[in-house]
C-alpha cells in the first residue's frame, strides 16, 4: 500500500528526522571523522527484557504433578497385573515385557480360562463376548 492511498503522507514533516537524533549515527553533537562513510543506523532493535526461563504459574505445575502422579498409578497397575498373569510360554525363564494392550488382552483371556474353570466347563475357552 503506498502513501497516496493511506490519505496521509509517510515522510516526517520538513526539519523532522524519523528517529531521534540518538539513532542517527553518532548523535547531534559528535561528528563522524572524515574517512568514514557509514550510513546512519535507521532500524534499531526493540530492547525488551526477556527473562532467561518462564516459570509456570503454581496451577500449571500442580496440574503436571497430579498427571505425573495419575499415570504412575497406571503403571504401577500394568506392572501388578503383569506379575498376577501366568506365564504364557513354554519357557519358564524371563519373559520380555508386554505391552499395555498385550497385558490387557493376556488378562481378557486369563478371566475368560477362570471363568470356564469356575463353571465346570471343558473344551475350548470362551471369548470375552460370551461372558
Amino acid at each position: 500500500m503506498n502513501s497516496l492511498s493511506l490519505g496521509f503522507a509517510l515522510a516526517p514533516p520538513p526539519g523532522h528526522a524519523l528517529l531521534p537524533p540518538c539513532y542517527h549515527g553518532y548523535g547531534p553533537h559528535v561528528h563522524a571523522p572524515p574517512h568514514v562513510h557509514a550510513p546512519p543506523l535507521v532500524h534499531a532493535p526493540p530492547l525488551v527484557h526477556a527473562p532467561l526461563f518462564d516459570p509456570e504459574p503454581a496451577f500449571v505445575q500442580r496440574r503436571n504433578e497430579r498427571e505425573r502422579e495419575r499415570v504412575r498409578h497406571v503403571n504401577q497397575g500394568y506392572a501388578r497385573l503383569r506379575q498376577i498373569l501366568p506365564k504364557t510360554g513354554p519357557d519358564p525363564g524371563p519373559e520380555p515385557r508386554l505391552s499395555k494392550v498385550q497385558t490387557l488382552r493376556a488378562a481378557i483371556q486369563y478371566i475368560c480360562e477362570l471363568q470356564r474353570l469356575l463353571n465346570g466347563q471343558q473344551g475350548a475357552p470362551q471369548s470375552p463376548q460370551q461372558l
